[in-house]
């Protein structure tokens, strides 16, 4: 059976309780329950699917990567290896021997010797004449202050030289004197001054390619790939 239990601002309406829920008369006399609490009135939740499910990956395209990543390392290293080599040897031999090194800016030499060359030429002896074909290195007559190196195409009787570049279809038209050289070329280090004539011509894209090519390939050498668990 419900109680009944009377509201203390109205005496004259009566609150029974059915199951524990107060209810309220209506017209008929029917009795409806009202809700005490809203978990109760609340509607069901549908479940809400989860976003974190993992991203299947190709596994053929990781198959390739894992294949390709030891050639690229390898590749990288033989770069930098042939870099390193060819300045360690141009700052080695300046250094232990003497032989200065100079830049070749010019395709005056090719195809023997090409713009970014480095020539390294030892001091000319005194009283010693050179022979015909031996690379030269002398002051510019017609620009103060400025280095050719030519090759000797004929010596003279009074002890000059006629020099002419392997690139020039005629002799230079003038005569080196032996006391006019600088320089007798001794060693040539292919391309390793290339960055110095991209510099000189203001080719500065191919400059900065370089560049970022060379920090790449570091990278590329020194990076190890993660090994995926199984």
């Amino acid at each position: 059976m419900g109680r009944t239990a009377h509201s203390p601002a109205n005496p004259g309406i009566s609150l029974e309780t059915v199951q524990g829920r107060p209810t309220v008369p209506v017209e008929g006399g029917v009795r409806v329950s009202i809700a005490t609490t809203t978990s109760e009135a609340a509607a069901p939740v549908a479940p809400v699917a989860s976003t974190d499910a993992p991203v299947e990956r190709d596994p053929e395209a990781g198959r390739w990567l894992r294949r390709l990543t030891p050639a690229l390392s390898i590749l990288c290293w033989f770069y930098l290896s042939v870099v390193a080599f060819l300045f360690a040897w141009v700052v080695i031999v300046w250094t232990a021997v003497g032989w200065k090194p100079m830049v070749v800016t010019t395709g005056s030499m090719q195809p023997a010797i090409n713009p970014g060359d480095i020539v390294l030429s030892a001091p000319p002896e005194e009283g010693v004449r050179l022979d015909a074909g031996t690379v030269i290195t002398f002051e510019d007559p017609a620009r103060p202050g400025e280095l050719i190196t030519h090759r000797i195409e004929t010596v003279n009787p009074d002890g000059s030289y006629t020099t002419r570049g392997d690139a020039n279809s005629s002799a230079d038209s003038y005569q080196v004197e032996q006391d006019e050289l600088t320089g007798v070329g001794r060693l040539l280090v292919p391309s390793v001054g290339l960055p110095r004539v991209w510099m000189d011509e203001g080719r500065l894209a191919i400059l900065a390619g370089w560049v970022v090519a060379t920090v790449l390939a570091v990278w590329g050498a020194l990076h190890r790939p993660r090994r995926e668990r199984a």
